[in-house]
């Protein structure tokens, strides 16, 4: 018999007192109307979803004591500014636990990834999204154990995704992680690649002409190239100093921010070997919200940031240099709001406004190129409400 033995909860959210702890989960629909219906993946336990203050929740019961290891494995996740769902707490009802996490707003499982979009382009795009979670994983000592697209959501950015870890029943936290440890996850990567796509096929999700079978080698080779444009050391001429900035401008486009810079002297007096330590990657992502308060994806942040860098160079034209600060809040009162109010009404609920906004500029782009010049955001924008309004369409 569940038996409420306590709630351990944030303080910032709410008590969720006020649900059927006593009775079985799948009764609940009957029990409260709490509970909302949202996308879900595929779970080895029972989950529901509940919603407070246009807020929801997802709740997973477990075995006890897994609740609250994978909530304080969460936390430190979230310290160290990993991807992963937001830890809430858990509750104890002796016999189980529930784990609390907050939703992940506007996020995808992988079924209505390809149900949505059955495309090549789609793969590659979760491939890419795949294992760069795992490189971010690894950078921070993470050893997944599950890396599965079951145990993964996925956000639109920007004409790319970004995935999200939301299953931390398996992971362990080191200072870093041997070859050996990486080795393995990639392995198991690979592994449960190759099943979720085959049981796609199997349930008609997918055709059964669908290139699986690589899938696999393709993630791994990936993760291979990104782990050693990261963390491979090189050396420099020391007349070549300059190469070291190059190379941070490098990693900060792929949206690592650095932590460590370390230079070495190399082999003889006219070489330095030089390593860069980064700390996540998030960098374009922390930027525009310092300058704007906008909340994006990193390929979102990357996008908008472009913007406004070339916003600066139209407003700095009379020679005058003007702080990025006073450019961006130039732009979004100029540019990113008055561009969202006018298609507040046709922007779909799946589509956050930092996406909105990016497909409209990707949009807009698309038709100056067909017309041979810069069609303007007027033309742009009436085109727009058109493509936004067949998304909608049933």
């Amino acid at each position: 018999m569940r038996t409420i033995q306590s709630f351990n909860l944030r303080p910032e959210y709410p008590e969720f007192l006020d649900l059927p702890w006593s009775s079985d989960p799948d009764q609940w629909s009957e029990l409260t109307d709490r509970t909302v219906d949202l996308p879900r993946g595929l779970s080895r336990h029972h989950v529901e979803f509940v919603r407070y203050d246009g807020i929801a929740y997802a709740l997973k019961w477990v075995q006890p004591g897994r609740g609250r290891k994978e909530y304080e494995l969460l936390r430190q996740m979230e310290q160290l500014k990993l991807p992963c769902v937001v830890p809430v707490g858990y509750v104890d009802l002796g016999i189980e636990e529930v784990l609390i996490t907050k939703y992940l707003a506007d996020s995808i499982p992988y079924r209505s990834l390809f149900m949505e979009c059955p495309e090549e382009r789609e793969l590659d795009r979760l491939l890419d999204a795949m294992a760069g979670l795992l490189v971010q994983l690894h950078l921070a000592g993470v050893y997944w154990g599950d890396c599965s697209l079951s145990n993964t959501l996925f956000r639109r950015d920007a004409g790319s995704l970004q995935a999200y870890l939301v299953d931390a029943e398996t992971i362990e936290i080191h200072e870093t992680l041997s070859d050996g440890m990486r080795i393995h996850d990639q392995e198991i990567m690979e592994e449960n690649l190759l099943g979720g796509l085959y049981d796609l096929i199997a349930s008609g999700s997918l055709h059964a002409s669908f290139p699986v079978q690589d899938t696999g080698d393709s993630a791994c080779a990936r993760y291979q190239s990104l782990w050693t444009q990261i963390s491979e050391e090189w050396q420099i001429d020391r007349t070549e100093r300059y190469r070291i900035k190059e190379r941070i401008a490098l990693l900060n486009e792929m949206g690592f921010s650095i932590e460590e810079l370390v230079i070495q002297p190399g082999q003889n007096q006219q070489t330095w070997r030089v390593k860069v330590h980064v700390a996540d990657r998030n960098y374009h992502r922390q930027k525009m919200s310092t300058l704007t308060g906008i909340e994006a994806e990193e390929q979102q942040a990357r996008q908008l940031l472009h913007e406004i860098m070339e916003f600066k160079v139209a407003m700095n034209q009379d020679g005058e240099d003007i702080e990025l600060s006073e450019v961006a809040a130039c732009w979004y009162n100029s540019y990113y709001r008055p561009v969202l109010i006018e298609l507040e009404t046709k922007i779909p609920a799946s589509m956050t406004e930092p996406e909105c906004y990016c497909r409209f500029l990707e949009h807009k782009w698309y038709l100056s190129e067909e017309e041979g010049c810069d069609v303007g955001r007027e033309t742009a924008l009436e085109d727009f409400r058109r493509v936004l309004a067949s998304i909608q369409a049933p």
